[in-house]
């Protein structure tokens, strides 16, 4: 049976991308990545989205929720495999201690994948999730 439901799913989702339709993840129980889960060295690396995205996916929409003793800390988010730095998402801290929060919209590649940017370590909380993405 589990044949017909992946029959009936690929169909669906065929449709959906054929209409660049924007797909909810759902109600997701934890982050998806965390202060503990990304690298903080003031460097770009790559963010692998495959487990959670679907193959066709173009963009995806992130909840971010980041936290600093000290301003101006950055997260940023480009699509894979871009070199420079105009074309990007992202948040910043403003007050030392303040959680600030946002959406984010990022371009993946083919293979689901973006490039991700956090300052230099002194963080107290990151928060990265996806909400969903555009077929």
């Amino acid at each position: 049976m589990q044949w017909l439901i992946d029959i009936v799913y690929d169909a669906v989702m065929a449709q959906l991308a054929a209409a660049g339709i924007f797909a909810n993840r759902g109600d997701p129980a934890a982050a998806d990545w965390t202060q503990l889960t990304l690298s903080q060295d003031g460097a770009w690396h790559t963010l692998d989205l495959s487990a959670i995205v679907p193959a066709g996916a173009k963009a995806v929409l992130f909840a971010a929720s980041i936290s600093s003793p000290l301003p101006s800390r950055i997260l940023q988010l480009r699509r894979h495999g871009n070199a420079n730095t105009l074309a990007v998402s992202k948040i910043e801290t403003q007050v030392p201690g303040v959680v600030r929060s946002g959406d984010l919209i990022c371009p993946v590649d083919s293979d689901r994948k973006a490039d991700y940017y956090v300052s230099s370590p002194v963080w107290i909380a990151i928060s990265l999730t996806v909400k969903g993405w555009w077929l």
